[in-house]
């Protein structure tokens, strides 16, 4: 299997939606403020994806590469992949998956665990 970028941008990583990191102001995920898979810091203004079940966060890059050959949460190991309602276009999103949040892009700092 080719693990090349193109072939990554074909992978499920590129349907969790990416976020700029802002310290202190991030989903519960980004508040350790390191990515578990390079094990460095999250900087002002880097590109995280924030996995959708478990709301950990990643550098993007990182977690892409990672996604490309699992399916689940490195840190907890939960399914990765994202549910019918996060993928559902915005369009087609109906007035009941607004008020339950289930659109594309959904806050995730107003999740509770």
């Amino acid at each position: 299997i080719d693990a090349t970028p193109s072939s990554i941008e074909n992978s499920m990583a590129q349907l969790i939606p990416a976020h700029k990191y802002h310290k202190g102001t991030g989903p519960v995920g980004d508040e350790d403020g390191i990515c578990a898979v390079c094990l460095s810091e999250f900087e002002e203004g880097e590109e995280l994806r924030t996995l959708p079940e478990c709301l950990h966060s990643y550098h993007a890059p990182c977690i892409d590469m990672w996604l490309y050959s699992h399916s689940n949460c490195p840190i907890c190991r939960s399914d990765a992949t994202p549910s019918p309602q996060i993928l559902r276009p915005r369009d087609s999103a109906g007035p009941e998956d607004m008020a339950a949040g289930m659109v594309q892009n959904v806050d995730v700092q107003s999740r509770t665990m």
